[in-house]
């Protein structure tokens, strides 16, 4: 016997999967594998930030020392460092995520896969929102990654915002 889902909202979505266990609904990520996923995934990006940095500054100083300098050197640095490390975060966590492993190494060495919430596969747009959507998360102060504690199928802000859901292989 198959089960009816009809839902209005996601949050409903998610309370009638869990509840009714839909044939092939896959078994939510849990905060804790996904905790240590995205530690071991800032570890990576924080290690190619780095590497991307000193090529951004090796190029900041050889400009500098061509052009004779500028006063505003050092706020440039800066601003080059939030930049790239912004950049850096997108694209590992966006291309990692709408990959054909469905997930960054971080997720992938913990058991895990991001899905739509109807268990396919996402795109690039897609994992672009859901890292959109951790800004928001970490706007809120964190907030935003801790509601997965309480909501149903362990969902963040971020999954929220671009409809996905972290899964266990």
């Amino acid at each position: 016997a198959g089960c009816r889902v009809r839902a209005t909202t996601m949050d409903q979505m998610d309370r009638m999967i869990m509840e009714q266990g839909i044939e092939g609904a896959a078994k939510p990520g849990g905060f804790g594998r996904r905790l240590v996923a995205f530690l071991i995934d800032g570890v990576l990006v924080f290690i190619i930030n780095v590497l991307v940095m000193i090529v951004v500054l090796l190029f900041i100083r050889r400009s500098f020392q061509e052009s004779g300098g500028f006063d505003g050197a050092a706020l440039l640095v800066i601003i080059t460092s939030y930049l790239c490390g912004i950049l850096v975060a997108w694209l590992y966590f966006a291309i990692g995520d709408a990959s054909a492993r469905q997930g960054t190494f971080g997720k992938r060495m913990m058991g895990l896969k991001v899905t739509g919430v109807n268990g396919g596969k996402i795109g690039f747009g897609r994992a672009s929102l859901r890292y959109v959507g951790r800004l928001l998360g970490v706007l809120t102060m964190l907030i935003g990654f801790l509601i997965a504690l309480v909501t149903p199928r362990r969902r963040a802000l971020h999954d929220y915002v671009a409809g996905t859901v972290v899964v266990r292989v």
